[in-house]
């Protein structure tokens, strides 16, 4: 008897709670430009003569005297002899285009300078992906964790003829100037080095 008042209570319970007039509601932010951003690990070798029996884990320039890998499991890797080793870690600014690190694809690294904190170089970098975000441009672009005063910024392409044409537009528009004065009035970036890695 006792057990049957008690499942009597229980069922009255849960039906006083779903019947309640204050309804919760969850807000799910679907825009992963700024939401869900990886940390990736990037060891880039740069050998003195080539070198065909790399680890195959790599990508590699057509050369093979340039490897690359870019993961957010795999940490510093080891030296290899003959090979300058350049380790950094990069917070990325394009998640939604992760998949071009998956295939071949054509590297631009700068060395940048600030005298500004790095929620003000965050910052100057809104009106660049505003554009890239409202024009689906095939670019994942990434800032390394800063080094005192010092970061790279990382662009990856899919090739470097849709680089080109890009370019050749995003000098047209008026978001380039825009973008350059605010990216100027924090930071000033090296001309990059360029790669193509291939599989």
């Amino acid at each position: 008897m006792l057990k049957r008042i008690f499942q009597l209570f229980t069922i009255f319970f849960i039906i006083g709670c779903n019947s309640s007039d204050n309804q919760n509601t969850t807000e799910i932010i679907k825009d992963s430009y700024f939401f869900q951003k990886n940390i990736f690990n990037v060891n880039l070798y740069t050998c003195d003569r080539p070198k065909d029996d790399f680890q195959i884990s790599y990508k590699r320039t057509d050369n093979q005297v340039n490897f690359i890998n870019i993961s957010e499991i795999r940490e510093i890797d080891k030296e290899v002899p003959n090979c300058n080793l350049f380790f950094t870690q990069i917070n990325e600014l394009t998640p939604t285009k992760e998949n071009l690190l998956k295939d071949v694809f054509y590297l631009e690294i700068s060395l940048c300078r600030t005298n500004k904190d790095e929620e003000a170089v965050y910052g100057a970098l809104d009106s660049y992906l505003d554009h890239i975000k409202a024009n689906n441009i095939e670019i994942w672009s990434g800032i390394s964790v800063f080094d005192e005063n010092n970061f790279q910024w990382v662009n990856i392409w899919p090739n470097q003829a849709y680089r080109e044409d890009f370019m050749k537009d995003w000098v047209k528009s008026s978001e380039s100037g825009k973008f350059a004065s605010q990216l100027a009035s924090v930071a000033t970036c090296n001309r990059p080095d360029t790669y193509f890695f291939t599989q």
